[in-house]
């Protein structure tokens, strides 16, 4: 559902819970530099559903600052799921970032130290089928002892990029 409009995301959560609607998750899509742009007003809008009801707004966020983080922990969102990769050869070959591993180990450090509960989400097979630092990924979350963690597998899928990939192997799961 599209919410980029003005109180559009507040308007739609206030309905969704009216509706009986526990929460949602909210997500974007990056930028070139691997965040989630997040406006004020979001943040705005996020803090008022968070004041008013009792949704549980899970926010899927991508690379980040100290100050986004403290902005998300602000707006009353206590769940981010965060994608954590553990190889620079995946970020940079298959997400063309000019990014690395240490960015990505310092946003989930950052979202951490602001007291939000992350959900690590580790990409299993997701540079073109093939083991690219899922166990450091996994190393990286296991510092931060979360409660939960989510392992996305990639399935070749037609019209994708990755269509005629094979997936990966049970070992690597």
């Amino acid at each position: 559902i599209d919410v980029s409009g003005k109180d559009m995301l507040y308007q739609f959560g206030v309905s969704h819970y009216k509706k009986g609607g526990t929460g949602f998750l909210l997500s974007g899509g990056c930028d070139q530099s691997g965040s989630v742009p997040l406006s004020r007003s979001i943040f705005e809008q996020v803090k008022k559903l968070t004041e008013e009801t009792e949704l549980n707004i899970n926010l899927h966020t991508g690379l980040l600052n100290r100050k986004i983080a403290d902005s998300i922990h602000n707006s009353g969102i206590r769940t981010v799921s965060f994608d954590l990769l553990g190889s620079n050869r995946t970020i940079q070959d298959v997400l063309h970032l000019k990014r690395d591993v240490t960015d990505f180990h310092r946003s989930y450090k950052l979202l951490h130290d602001a007291g939000i509960d992350v959900v690590p989400h580790i990409l299993v097979g997701f540079h073109y089928g093939n083991e690219s630092g899922e166990k450091q990924a996994i190393n990286i979350a296991s510092e931060f002892q979360p409660d939960k963690a989510v392992m996305i597998i990639l399935i070749p899928t037609p019209g994708t990029q990755m269509k005629d990939v094979n997936a990966p192997q049970d070992d690597l799961i």
